[in-house]
């Protein structure tokens, strides 16, 4: 038997797919990994487990999907939006933006407390923040829901709209105000958020969607922000009208006016005027205006800003582009001091820009002189109907449609573009989903129509033109079930975040000069979903039908059908759906290992001590009599990334868990990848976490938001035994300093298959042992290395010499480990992090026996 030492000195090239299994030919293969969760690549080679996550408050309607835009003024200025049904909140430095104090004069102790603020100003339904209350300790700190509201008092209510019953509260002595959380409201309803598009300059953004008018959300402070729709000077129009159909205005002076057509020919497909042609601008015989009724099919009034030449009947007049009868455009970006829109629903393929300098002036010079900085109105040509999905300004104005791609220039290399010299090639034919693109140096990274492939438009000199390859080629599986919003971290790795649909976020450590493209996936925290079991056709299940949960440790409880008398772990179906529900629920209650309930012959189950990570799943052996369904990861609903003035940018997400049997979507912001590795209380691997820090002691409160969950726990430096948060608090072990609680979450890598050790030909599937290894590591703690998940060896890093309730400073360095592996083909490394601890591998060099017999 060959004897060999292997080096694998980086993880550049991240989690490959299943599919490469057998590809140890590739280049790629032996710095690739079949696992790296919770993980992320740095771009030197090192694989570091991924910070974890800050709570900062719940969304504002948790029951619906919510999204993140980042809004951006300067390093030093930057904030994150919320966009919720109908709603905006804004977050900076961590937490979200308050309204201006409230003082409290009383509280009383009743249910439901009624809170005294004079003129307070509140409306019935606003969130507001509570803080600085002497006495009545137990409403500090924490956000209600107002209700029942006079001019000067309102009733406290939770997030659910339940009462809040302060009888049992310290009663109130003096102090405390109360903050509402500001709010914008916008016309944006939740099925809306995820197809809007927007582009920032300064203190204004401008936001598309097409069944709404162009909005732009202005900032002028702190607390002070407008949303109002674009009103547009001149345009833009459609094409002027080519039939024989009239229009007469009433008077030719400004103001309110009758504007009569002839026909309804030419209008609307024939139609006419309609009801959604409200704020649809019109221009003719020199005059503009606004409709703002509509009479008839045929008659009109319309508010005339610029005087008609005269008041005789025309042909040539236009109707606006954008109105809610043709659809709003769907996409806007700056190019070249033009703000450009795109893709209306009746003009899906036409690109509509500015005049140069003027955002808000689409002014073409109709009938008039053509002048290079004039407004711009271009309609792509091509074989298809192809609706454009995205517009990005890099050297070219980047235009992504349904059905391929697009280079818009002025026709020279350093051209301006201008209505005369625009022009518009297409370089491929991928077609990109409805999601915005994003531009990272000169590239531009896009998603393909399916949602499942990002490609990297950029411009090569070999072909002269753009190329556009898949950036998941070595990892298809990556984006299995399609990606919904991407966003891009620039510093400090310039790392590509994306969530899945199925709720992972995934990440691509992207350094094109280094050659550093590696993907890893990140599971967060928590937990989503309920076990429950419906029972229906009871009399249809066969007896012996097995019921298996497997608990969040992995261990698994039959349970089996009978018709006769159930014995342990048995479930007798009989009578009807419901009695069969009950006695379920009893075969499974008599178990230890579970707590379960029953109301309209579903069973729900719980465990009644839950592993702080795991899931408790259900597998039915009869999946139409007796459906299923089980815990599984929390969900990452959205992510955005804001710069700082900081070394690293943020990266905020939104994460939906089953807390306490409701679910809840929490924003959060994931913490800075570098610590102080000479402080210990300065780790942050927990999601959801909260911090404590200051006098010594046991009870944590302030963890409402993670009722009911098993959290794990960093006190002063070192880990803690898990506990369970019970009334929005948890009690310590011991008296602690500086405390950090939150929800556990695990990393792990796993290596390809070694390729290493035969004396003849490959080793791949031959018989091999690792005996021993060295990992090389940087500031890490705690982490555990094996042949599989359920033979690992735990590295020790504490002596003798450290006590055992103070942590032990972070290691940079070889540990050498005996390796638990036996003889097999596989050759697989795994190495995980379970703790709250840092983990970061810089390579790793197993020593095996092959055998080449």
């Amino acid at each position: 038997m060959a004897r060999v030492a292997v080096q694998l000195t980086n993880f550049t090239s991240g989690e490959l797919s299943p599919r490469l299994d057998g590809r140890n030919d590739l280049a790629k293969y032996s710095s690739g990994c079949a696992t790296l969760e919770n993980l992320v690549v740095y771009p030197h080679g090192s694989a570091a487990r991924r910070p974890g996550t800050n709570f900062v408050a719940e969304v504002a309607d948790s029951t619906k999907k919510t999204r993140l835009i980042p809004f951006e003024f300067s390093t030093t200025q930057t904030y994150m939006l919320e966009f919720s049904n109908l709603k905006i909140r804004v977050y900076k430095d961590n937490g979200a933006v308050l309204e201006g104090d409230k003082t409290i004069s009383a509280i009383t102790k009743a249910n439901p407390a009624v809170v005294t603020a004079t003129s307070h100003g509140y409306d019935n339904g606003d969130e507001v923040l509570i803080s600085g209350v002497g006495g009545m300790t137990e409403v500090n700190g924490k956000r209600f829901l107002v209700a029942n509201k006079t001019t000067n008092t309102f009733e406290l209510q939770d997030k659910d709209g339940v009462n809040i019953n302060s009888s049992s509260f310290t009663t109130y002595t003096s102090g405390g105000v109360s903050n509402k959380v500001f709010e914008i409201t916008t016309p944006y309803l939740e099925a809306e958020l995820f197809d809007l598009k927007f582009a920032q300059s300064a203190d204004v953004m401008y936001i598309c969607h097409p069944n709404h008018e162009v909005e732009k959300l202005s900032r002028t402070g702190h607390t002070s922000w407008t949303l109002t729709d674009v009103d547009f000077t001149k345009g833009p129009f459609l094409d002027p009208n080519t039939t024989t159909t009239t229009l007469t205005p009433s008077n030719a002076a400004t103001g309110s006016r009758t504007i009569t057509a002839s026909a309804v020919t030419g209008i609307n497909g024939g139609s006419g005027f309609l009801a959604t042609d409200v704020g649809r601008q019109i221009h003719f015989n020199d005059g503009y205006g606004v409709i703002t009724a509509i009479t008839s099919t045929t008659v009109v009034t319309a508010n005339i800003t610029i005087a008609f030449a005269n008041a005789n009947a025309v042909t040539n007049w236009f109707l606006g582009a954008f109105s809610d009868t043709t659809g709003h455009p769907s996409c806007v970006t700056f190019f070249e001091q033009r703000l450009a829109f795109a893709a209306t629903i009746n003009n899906p393929q036409t690109v509509y820009f500015s005049k140069s300098g003027d955002y808000e002036n689409m002014d073409a010079n109709l009938g008039g002189t053509i002048a290079d900085d004039d407004a711009i109105i271009y309609t792509i040509a091509s074989n298809q109907v192809n609706a454009i999905r995205f517009m990005t300004a890099t050297r070219t104005l980047i235009i992504g449609t349904a059905g391929g791609e697009f280079a818009v220039s002025g026709g020279g290399t350093d051209s301006a573009i201008t209505p005369t010299n625009i022009l518009i090639k297409k370089q491929s034919n991928h077609g990109a989903a409805n999601i915005d693109a994003i531009s990272v140096g000169n590239a531009t990274l896009f998603l393909q129509r399916a949602r499942r492939k990002i490609r990297e438009l950029a411009y090569n000199f070999d072909v002269d033109g753009y190329v556009a390859p898949d950036m998941t080629i070595l990892a298809e599986h990556i984006t299995e079930g399609g990606l919904t919003q991407v966003a891009y971290q620039q510093e400090p790795n310039q790392i590509i975040y994306a969530t899945r649909e199925d709720g992972e976020l995934v990440g691509l450590t992207y350094q094109r000069e280094q050659q550093v493209t590696a993907w890893h996936r990140h599971i967060f925290g928590g937990r989503f979903g309920i076990a429950t079991i419906t029972v229906s056709d009871y009399a249809n299940i066969v007896s012996g039908t097995k019921i298996t949960l497997t608990k969040s440790d992995g261990t698994t409880v039959d349970f089996t059908s009978t018709t006769g008398t159930a014995g342990t772990n048995e479930f007798k179906t009989q009578t009807n759906n419901d009695t069969t529900a009950t006695n379920l629920k009893n075969a499974i209650n008599a178990h230890a290992n579970f707590t379960a309930t029953v109301s309209s012959a579903v069973v729900t189950i719980t465990e009644t001590a839950h592993e702080a990570t795991g899931y408790l799943t259900i597998r039915s052996f009869d999946s139409t009599r007796l459906t299923i369904t089980s815990e599984g990861k929390a969900m990452v609903e959205s992510v955005a990334v804001i710069p700082t003035d900081d070394k690293e940018y943020q990266t905020y997400v939104i994460v939906k868990r089953t807390i306490n049997g409701v679910t809840r979507r929490y924003v959060e912001y994931l913490n800075e990848l570098d610590f102080d590795q000479t402080d210990n209380t300065s780790f942050n691997f927990l999601d959801s976490a909260l911090s404590y820090s200051g006098a010594a002691v046991t009870t944590i409160s302030g963890l409402d938001h993670l009722e009911g969950q098993v959290v794990s726990i960093l006190a002063d430096g070192a880990t803690h035994p898990n506990k369970t948060v019970s009334s929005g608090s948890i009690t310590l072990d011991r008296s602690s300093k500086n405390v950090k609680v939150g929800l556990a979450f695990t990393s792990l890598l796993q290596t390809m298959r070694l390729d290493a050790g035969s004396q003849n030909g490959t080793s791949q599937g031959k018989t091999k042992r690792i005996y021993d290894i060295t990992v090389r590591m940087f500031e890490t703690v705690g982490i555990e290395v094996g042949p599989n998940l359920n033979d690992m060896e735990r590295i020790p890093f504490r002596t003798s010499a450290n006590l055992m309730d103070i942590g032990i400073p972070p290691f940079t360095g070889d540990k050498e480990v005996e390796f638990r592996g036996n003889y097999e083909t596989d050759g697989f490394i795994f190495a995980r992090q379970t703790q709250p601890l840092p983990f970061t591998i810089l390579s790793l060099y197993p020593r095996l026996v092959t055998n080449d017999g």
